[in-house]
Order: C-alpha cells, then sequence, then structure tokens
C-alpha cells in the first residue's frame, strides 16, 4: 500500500507541475502580447494606414517599395506605410512562426500576403497547449540534426551576404555543404551558390572548388539554373570545350530537373534541344524528406493550414484589420480562392489577382523584360516591370478602399 501511494503522488506531482507550467506558459504568453499589443496602439498614428506585405524572394525588396511609391503619389486622403516582411527563400511555415511578432509589432491595418510557392511537402504542427509545444522543440533539438527550417534560414542568409560579406558567405555556404552531406536534402539552386561564389572571387577558393567538384559527381538533381552555372565552370574554369560540354550534359540529362528556362537557352546553345522533352518529364524529388513536385499547384494541405492560421490571427489581433490573399502571377485567383474557402473568415478576404494584367503585359511585352526567370514555368522573379504591376494592382485594390 506504501508502495501505491508512493506512486501516486508521484504521478500526482507530475501532473500539477505540468498544469503550473502550462498555466505559466500561457499567462506569460498573454502578458507579453497584451502588454505590446497596447504598446503598439498607443504610439500608432490614426491617420496612417500601416500595409504589411508577407511573401518569399518575389516580394522581399520586390513590388512593396513600389507600392509605397504609388500610394504616396495617388492618395487622395490617407497616408500609407507599406512594411515589407517578405523573407528570401522562405515559406508559409516560417511566415506562421513569425505572424504574431509582426502582428504586434505593426498592428497593420491591411495584410497583402503572396506566399506558397515554396511549401512543397512542408511537415508543420501548431501546437494550442503551450507545454506540447515545449516538449516538442526540446525533443527536437535533442533528436533532429537539421530542421527544414534551419535548410531556410541557412538559405535566406546566403541570399543577403553572398555578394557583400566574404566571410559569412563561406560560413554558410560550408554549413549548407555539411547539411546536404548529412541529410542528403538537395537545395533548390545549391550549386548555383557555390559556383556564383567562386566565380565572385575568382575561383580563388580551393576548397569552394573541391566542394563545386564534388557535388558535380555526386548531387542527384541540377536544377537548371545550376546546369546553367555547372556549364559556366565547366566552360570558364575548367576550360572544356563545346564538345566536352555537350558530352556532359548528355551524360547527365536524368540529374536535370527542369525548373526555369535557363535549360532551354543552354540546351540551344549546345545544339541540344532535343533533350528537352526528357529532361520536362524528369520528376523533381526532394531526397532527404521524400517529396516529389510534379505541377504548378502552390497549395498542399500544410500551406492551407498555415494560410488560414495566419488569416485567423490577423482578425483576432485586429478586428478592422483587412487579409488580402494575391495570387501569383499569371495564376488564377480561383485557385486560390477555392484553398481558402473553409476559413471563417472567408468573407472578408478581398482576393487579388495577377492573371490578367500579367496576361495582357505578356502579349505587349518579351517574357525577359518583365520576369528575371521563370522558375514556377509561367512566372518568376520580376523585373521592376513586372513588380510594378503586381503594385499598380495592390494599390488599385487598396486606394478604391480609401479614397
Amino acid at each position: 500500500m506504501k508502495i501505491i501511494k508512493k506512486i501516486s503522488l508521484i504521478i500526482a506531482g507530475i501532473i500539477l507541475s505540468l498544469v503550473i507550467l502550462e498555466a505559466c506558459l500561457q499567462i506569460a504568453g498573454f502578458t507579453l502580447t497584451a502588454i505590446k499589443k497596447y504598446k503598439n496602439k498607443t504610439t500608432k498614428d490614426p491617420n496612417t494606414i500601416t500595409i504589411l506585405c508577407l511573401g518569399e524572394s518575389t516580394t522581399d525588396g520586390q513590388w512593396p517599395p513600389i507600392l509605397q511609391k504609388i500610394l504616396d503619389e495617388k492618395s487622395k486622403n490617407k497616408k500609407f506605410n507599406v512594411i515589407d516582411e517578405g523573407i528570401k527563400g522562405t515559406n508559409t511555415m516560417i511566415l506562421t512562426e513569425k505572424i504574431n511578432d509582426n502582428l504586434i509589432k505593426y498592428n497593420p491595418d491591411i495584410v497583402v500576403a503572396m506566399m506558397g510557392t515554396n511549401d512543397s511537402g512542408l511537415g508543420y504542427k501548431k501546437y494550442k497547449i503551450k507545454t506540447f509545444a515545449l516538449f516538442s522543440l526540446i525533443k527536437k533539438h535533442f533528436t533532429t540534426k537539421i530542421l527544414y527550417d534551419d535548410i531556410i534560414y541557412i538559405k535566406s542568409k546566403i541570399f543577403e551576404v553572398i555578394f557583400k560579406d566574404t566571410a559569412n558567405a563561406e560560413k554558410y555556404l560550408y554549413k549548407m555543404h555539411n547539411i546536404y552531406k548529412e541529410t542528403n536534402y538537395n537545395f533548390g539552386g545549391f550549386l548555383e551558390f557555390f559556383i556564383t561564389y567562386a566565380k565572385n572571387n575568382e575561383y580563388k577558393n580551393k576548397k569552394i572548388l573541391d566542394i563545386i567538384d564534388y557535388h558535380i559527381i555526386n548531387k542527384e538533381i541540377f536544377i537548371d539554373n545550376e546546369l546553367r552555372d555547372i556549364v559556366s565552370y565547366l566552360k570558364d574554369y575548367k576550360k572544356y570545350d563545346k564538345e566536352k560540354i555537350k558530352s556532359f550534359i548528355i551524360k547527365n540529362k536524368k540529374r536535370i530537373h527542369y525548373f526555369q528556362v535557363s535549360t532551354e537557352k543552354v540546351l540551344e546553345e549546345y545544339d541540344l534541344l532535343y533533350l528537352l522533352d526528357d529532361i520536362k518529364n524528369n520528376k523533381f524529388v526532394e531526397v532527404g524528406y521524400k517529396n516529389i513536385m510534379e505541377s504548378n499547384n502552390l497549395s498542399d494541405d500544410n500551406t492551407k493550414k498555415n494560410y488560414e492560421y495566419i488569416i485567423s490571427e490577423v482578425y483576432k489581433n485586429n478586428k478592422t484589420s483587412l487579409f488580402m490573399p494575391m495570387q501569383y502571377p499569371t495564376l488564377s485567383v480561383e485557385e486560390l480562392k477555392n484553398d481558402l474557402k473553409d476559413s471563417p473568415y472567408y468573407d472578408k478576404l478581398i482576393f487579388i489577382s495577377n492573371e490578367e494584367n500579367f496576361k495582357q503585359a505578356l502579349q505587349q511585352y518579351k517574357t525577359e523584360e518583365i520576369f528575371t526567370d521563370m522558375f514556377r514555368s509561367t512566372f518568376g522573379h520580376c523585373t521592376e516591370l513586372g513588380n510594378t504591376l503586381i503594385a499598380e494592382n495592390v494599390a488599385e485594390t487598396i486606394l478604391k478602399l480609401y479614397n
């Protein structure tokens, strides 16, 4: 009986400790959020409309600055403050993790989100019970060598520093290489980073060159902007002639994944356009996570959940906020509407389409005048003209509400 009593007391003690821990976490989170929200609301200029822009590399430093300029020029009655929280290389999982901090920090009147294109097969779970979240993080810390958000973080850091900070660029490139060796995870544009860095440094860093050679031999997939850079590397550094490069492409055609128009340009340069159909049939398998990207569909189940979570947090944070989901250039906004039809806030959403304006522009201008690449077959990163088309579209939607 004494043993049973001791065991019961121990179990009761553990349960009570967990309840107290959960209560403390919840109270701490609620208190910090309430304080920050109050501080934000008391300092915000009531005459200024704050617009928070969310997205990936197609948003970060792209159309938001142009949107600010257009609103400044065309607004009659209101001032606008455009906040660019796009993050190169990110996904909706990371944007979801950051949304509450952004809402507390900026207390936006409008949130415009163009996101989801980097989301292939995200594994993500949001815990309402904070104790579960805490133990989940501890478990991941001790049991997982590399997490998906670590990969995204390193990619975004490389985007930031590769052209500016030699020491930091090398540090993150080496980290990327080590992650690949540990997980066999196929970073999009992996070799592009290394070859760009090597070229900028006149091919003087022997360690980086050895890594490039290692991945040219061992990497299972070449995204085609990588093919472009590999060919440049073979031609400029290895001094391969045309026939050698042609032989390399033919030999490695099953390793090439068609991702941008640069594949066609490379194949055309070496009289290999007959390989294009075979390459387009190659499937992109992210080996470390067993994900397959076979279409231009932007939203898997996790994307929808993350999108819906961000929307719900926006409306919970400020009852008068507006959320504007924006579809990528050339794609149908009906797909996005269908993805979000189950959101309890669906009737409050203001959808922005970039289909007709881009299709009309593509009849008037060359593709390369609108897009710098075509990483999603029908669209890609925009030129200044392309970003202006997006910004004008967003501005028109917003000004209809306030002018």
